[in-house]
């Protein structure tokens, strides 16, 4: 193995660890909005002393599988250890353990090991699996437990009771962790691999792959089912999970006018991989080109690989609540595909690809000093410049040295995440130590937003506070407080009648229209934060 090779197998796991490491207990990590109800029925099950039934703050919740409330309960030791840390660091754990198994996939593909690791690097950074493979969300065990069985199969000669087995419990845990529809979603796309293999001669297929397919979906059913026999309400997860959560996606009445058009049109759905993708979009679009233009002499993996994604597409085109995130667990797959052509793919796209990374580099630069500018503040560390000039620098240098680049790509695509990270560092500190000591055990008002309860991250910055939320529905000044927070804009003075404990600086997450052309045109980046106050309302 060449030097540089060698420096490749170091440096690139590194800069993963970094990156998804870096920030991991920040209130503000790039992510969806679905994390903080999964953090809430974790920790008020763990509270209630047992594993079921899943409850929340408003009672029985049984509109999500257990596995990773249960997951969540055992890692912070029922609730002892509540931490950012502890709740998603497994998640993160398999995230590499995913992207381990699509290394090794990919070398065992192409027998190189270079292959394997750029594949690995490739799918930690999709954009799909920054943002779902480091919160407290069900996606990555959902991507591993589908993802498996397509490597126990890929080159499996037989259908033996032991690669049934190991499918089945596979199907199960995915199901277990997010839903029993996975089991029908796996064995599809898994079944059109199969079906290929059987040369699309149904009988065939029948004969060779029948009692297999038939045997791991009633094992995935009856792993799934152990919830039911359990949970002392099991009727509830019929009325929560079953018909609301589920059934509740099948709406026959707008099927054929939601295809074209809404929120979950179908071309949102087809196109999801690219948004997926993120910084890789450009280079998966010279994927897509590449494997039309050679259609007739794909390798028969480069074939299966394709019918596994093709079996997602199709199979979550029938609901009617179509998303990018259903087909996550084809990023794996797509991952392999790129990484066996990416030395073949043409060098424009790469070059584009690092343009774009190199204009968010700057752009984050100058976004940081500009924000400072206008705050009147010093809000960022010497890392947030040093990193973001550095990757910069690395990102032109590949521009001018583009065979150098290609190898560099991954790494400066998990630089994106690390300089994101960083920048948002200055808004994820948590309070003071002397008001998280004064606050301890005591009951803090923060304000949420239905239906996302998302107060209950809030428990990451004042760790050991009951934190309560409220909303607009259900107004502060209608509740009996000692202690709230409140979102006020800079300069804005503390409500009349509370003194100020401490305060973070926060985040806007919506803008007036003005706000966003004050920002625009007048260089207003202030108007990017607001703060936090944490308060004692006052006697009298």
């Amino acid at each position: 193995m060449r030097k540089s090779h060698v420096a490749l197998f170091i440096v690139g796991p590194l800069v993963a660890i970094v990156a998804y490491l870096y920030g991991l207990d920040s209130i503000h990590i790039p992510k969806i909005g679905d994390e903080p109800p999964y953090l809430q029925i974790a920790r008020v099950t763990a509270e209630s002393g047992r594993m079921l039934p899943l409850v929340w703050d408003e009672g029985i919740n049984n509109t999500k599988p257990p596995m990773l409330f249960w997951q969540g309960i055992l890692t912070t030791g029922w609730g002892k250890y509540w931490n950012a840390w502890t709740l998603r660091g497994p998640i993160v754990l398999y995230s590499f353990i995913i992207a381990l198994l699509i290394g090794m996939f990919a070398k065992r593909l192409s027998g190189d090991a270079v292959t394997g690791l750029m594949a690995g690097l490739i799918y930690l950074g999709f954009l799909s699996t920054i943002q779902h493979g480091r919160p407290f969300l069900t996606n990555a065990p959902e991507t591993l437990f589908l993802f498996l069985p397509l490597i126990i199969m890929f080159r499996a000669d037989s259908t033996t009771a032991r690669n049934t087995l190991l499918c089945g419990l596979c199907f199960g845990m995915a199901a277990l962790y997010k839903s029993f529809f996975l089991i029908f979603v796996g064995a599809f796309a898994l079944g059109l691999v199969l079906l290929y293999r059987a040369e699309f001669r149904p009988f065939l297929f029948l004969k060779r792959y029948g009692i297999f397919c038939t045997g791991s979906v009633l094992l995935g059913l009856g792993l799934f089912s152990l919830w039911l026999v359990f949970d002392p309400f099991p009727e509830k997860i019929l009325s929560q999970f079953l018909m609301k959560e589920n059934v509740g996606k099948f709406n026959l009445s707008n099927f054929w006018s939601g295809l074209v058009v809404g929120p979950y049109a179908l071309w949102r759905l087809w196109l999801g991989s690219f948004a997926n993708a993120g910084l890789y979009a450009l280079v998966l679009l010279a994927l897509v080109i590449d494997t039309v233009r050679r259609r007739k002499e794909l390798a028969p993996h480069e074939k299966q690989l394709w019918l596994y994604v093709l079996g997602f597409l199709i199979i979550y085109s029938i609901p009617t609540q179509r998303q990018e995130n259903y087909i996550l667990p084809t990023c794996a797959a797509l991952s392999i595909l790129l990484a066996l052509r990416w030395q073949a793919l043409p060098a424009v796209w790469f070059r584009l690809t690092l343009s774009v990374a190199a204009f968010l580099f700057a752009s984050t630069f100058l976004i940081q000093w500009e924000v400072e500018k206008a705050f009147g503040e010093s809000l960022f560390s010497w890392k947030n410049y040093l990193v973001p000039l550095v990757l910069f620098a690395l990102t032109l240098f590949s521009l001018a040295r583009i065979e150098t680049g290609r190898k560099l790509l991954p790494m400066i695509a998990l630089g994106v995440l690390l300089t994101g990270s960083l920048f948002l560092d200055p808004f994820s500190r948590k309070y003071n130590e002397q008001a998280r000591t004064a606050l301890h055990g005591k009951t803090v008002y923060f304000p949420s937003r239905t239906p996302l309860i998302k107060h209950d991250i809030y428990r990451f910055i004042l760790p050991g506070a009951n934190v309560v939320g409220y909303t607009k529905q259900d107004p502060l000044e209608e509740i009996d407080h000692t202690y709230c927070a409140r979102i006020i804009d800079l300069g804005e003075e503390i409500p009349e009648g509370y003194r100020l404990i401490d305060e973070v600086y926060n985040l806007k997450t919506r803008h007036t229209n003005q706000q966003i052309k004050d920002m625009i045109f007048h260089r207003r980046l202030e108007l990017m934060l607001d703060r936090l106050a944490l308060l004692e309302k006052q006697e009298g």
